[in-house]
């Protein structure tokens, strides 16, 4: 594994160093990827935890000389884990520190295992009714219920040596339009008040 030094790389890879790739969708999404991977200009990609996503966790870890994030939605515990871990609602709700920190333990160990090394986890939002997508994949309605949930499993995953990255920042649950396709910055500063 190459360490790479900043003042070493090319503007190029300064920048691709900077991106996360969504994923690879055909053949040629996964040449491209594949291509900026082996030039050292890509900082990581997003795997989704299946059969062909460990398969394609390996031939990035042949190619890549060099520490590449690879990053999956772990809010739920790792995909495809023999365990049956719950949404975050139900882990909140056993008002346990202890419990959150073990998921997220857990949860980092076998995606390490597997090959991953970045969660997107834990979920930061606040559970609303009528939220699109949100309401059993947070934690709570309560701001210090979050805070001292999400913090128990950031120890859990940081504790592992996993990269943990918080997700759908507080107050995005509170409007109805589905943030995967509705950009609005106004969104963003009017939703970040409610702290």
């Amino acid at each position: 594994m190459k360490e790479l030094k900043l003042e070493e790389l090319t503007l190029e890879q300064k920048l691709g160093m900077t991106i996360i790739a969504r994923g690879v969708r055909d053949e040629e999404d996964k040449e491209f990827i594949f291509e900026m991977i082996k030039k050292r200009a890509l900082g990581g990609i997003q795997v989704n935890v299946t059969p062909e996503g460990l398969e394609l966790v390996k031939e990035i870890k042949k190619i890549a000389d060099y520490p590449i994030l690879i990053c999956a939605d772990m809010e739920s515990g790792f995909p495809m884990s023999e365990l049956r871990i719950p949404n975050q609602i139900a882990i909140s709700s056993t008002d346990s520190d202890e419990m959150a920190y073990e998921f997220a333990r857990v949860t980092a160990i076998e995606a390490k295992n597997a090959g991953w090394n970045v969660v997107w986890s834990p979920v930061v939002d606040f559970t609303v009714e009528g939220s699109q997508c949100r309401n059993i994949r947070c934690l709570s309605d309560d701001k210090e219920t979050i805070a001292r949930f999400a913090t128990a499993m950031v120890r859990g995953y940081q504790g592992e040596g996993m990269v943990c990255a918080a997700k759908h920042f507080p107050g995005n649950g509170i409007d109805f339009r589905d943030a995967h396709i509705s950009n609005n910055i106004n969104l963003i500063r009017n939703n970040l008040s409610i702290l």
